[in-house]
């Protein structure tokens, strides 16, 4: 079928016949999300000057799951009784605990962001994709 001959009750019946199928509302999303990708690039190439969509709702869990001080403890312990050659580990894991940032600005720090005089670790780069990249996810530089 052409891009331009794509109305939203083909959109609708491609949502329906994936939730008959049993997936989850997210990942009927996320395969949307290829179909937009294209259609933008349709209005890009001046193919066509607009396109159909389809609402997806997408509940998502209000439940948190936090780690207390003594499950950080537990955490720790289980590492550093389990393999002693991963003791690192225990240093990675409380330091993103205490930081509360995110796996990829935890491994991209360096001895450079951290100032020992003014207690501060300075997060402004994280890795992606093996690639160390320039400013967090939201483009947010946070000390802690």
């Amino acid at each position: 079928m052409k891009i331009s001959h794509i109305t939203q009750q083909n959109l609708y019946t491609i949502k329906g016949a994936m939730m008959d199928e049993g997936l989850a509302p997210m990942t009927i999303s996320s395969q949307m999300a290829a179909y937009y990708s294209v259609m933008r690039m349709g209005i890009e190439f001046g193919l066509i000057e607009s396109y159909p969509s389809v609402v997806i709702k997408v509940e998502r869990s209000k439940q948190r799951l936090f780690v207390s001080p003594k499950m950080l403890r537990d955490i720790v312990k289980t590492i550093r009784e389990g393999r002693p050659e991963h003791h690192w580990l225990t240093s990675y894991v409380m330091t993103q605990y205490y930081l509360v940032a995110r796996t990829g600005e935890v491994l991209a720090l360096t001895w450079d962001d951290v100032n020992l005089e003014e207690m501060t670790i300075v997060i402004n780069k994280h890795i992606y994709k093996g690639k160390v990249l320039k400013g967090t996810k939201n483009k947010i530089t946070n000390n802690a």
